[in-house]
């Protein structure tokens, strides 16, 4: 009668079998952490749509602010001028240079466009050549690129736009010649280069025309000397202005990297 008889005994858990293993309400469970990041496993990392949204329209919006664009401008003509009597005839062998100058100080400019006033006597038979120089002494030194446009079509005097074919960047407090030359003429058949009548030009501040053009004829001499005539060829540059960074723009850039920094030190 007072014989006890032993819970058989669970030899994996050394716990009695007929014993319950319930929990304690007030108990908590925690969470295993991931011991590389030092968050708990369950816990998502990713920067959520929102934020991914904003830092992407800011790649796309702070390098506008830093670099504005800018827009060209005529900076420097005397296509308005009074005509002068007499042109200059391009032809091979024969180049004609008119210089202008930057101003002081600046960014520095793209080279849009040169206008020039020209026109066709007779068929030429061939294609006007137009090029920039950059200049030292008073004459074009080093060719820094060439221009392409149409070829001058009829008697009456037009003016005729060329673009560079590549970027050319022009420098403050700089001296540059445009040179034009042609095919060979024979006799009634050329282009001409009109001549001013003045030796004065419009357009932005500190951008000037050289009062003299300049005159090389290979066939003779091979070097740079000064027109005869004392009067500009009829030219217009145009040119933008290379985009400096704005304060504003530069601000937000160097911002950017401490707002990354705070996100990712605040998420949870």
């Amino acid at each position: 009668m007072n014989q006890t008889t032993e819970t058989p005994m669970n030899q994996a858990t050394k716990t009695p079998m007929n014993q319950t293993t319930e929990t304690p309400m007030n108990q908590t469970t925690e969470t295993p952490m991931n011991q590389a990041t030092k968050t708990p496993m369950n816990q998502t990392t990713e920067t959520p749509m929102k934020i991914r949204s904003i830092l992407h329209r800011l790649c796309i919006v702070l390098p506008l602010l830093a670099c504005p664009l800018a827009n060209g401008a005529t900076v420097v003509s005397n296509l308005s001028t009074a005509n002068a009597s007499f042109s200059g005839t391009l032809a091979i062998g024969i180049e004609f240079g008119q210089g202008f100058s930057t101003p002081a100080t600046g960014p520095g400019w793209t080279l849009d466009s040169l206008t020039f006033t020209l026109s066709e006597v007779g068929n030429p038979g061939g294609d006007l050549t137009v090029a920039l120089y950059s200049g030292s002494g008073g004459f074009p030194d080093a060719q820094l690129g060439t221009l392409t446009g149409s070829n001058p079509s009829g008697s009456t005097d037009a003016d005729y736009t060329f673009t560079p074919t590549t970027t050319i960047i022009l420098a403050p407090a700089m001296t540059y010649f445009a040179v034009l030359s042609g095919p060979q003429p024979s006799p009634g058949n050329q282009y001409n280069w009109r001549f001013s009548d003045e030796t004065t030009e419009s357009g932005e501040p500190g951008w000037f025309l050289s009062d003299i053009a300049v005159l090389r004829d290979n066939s003779i001499m091979g070097s740079w000397e000064n027109e005869t005539e004392p009067n500009p060829f009829k030219m217009a540059v145009n040119a933008t202005a290379v985009p400096e960074p704005s304060g504003v723009g530069l601000l937000l850039l160097g911002a950017a990297p401490f707002i990354l920094r705070r996100r990712r030190i605040s998420r949870p």
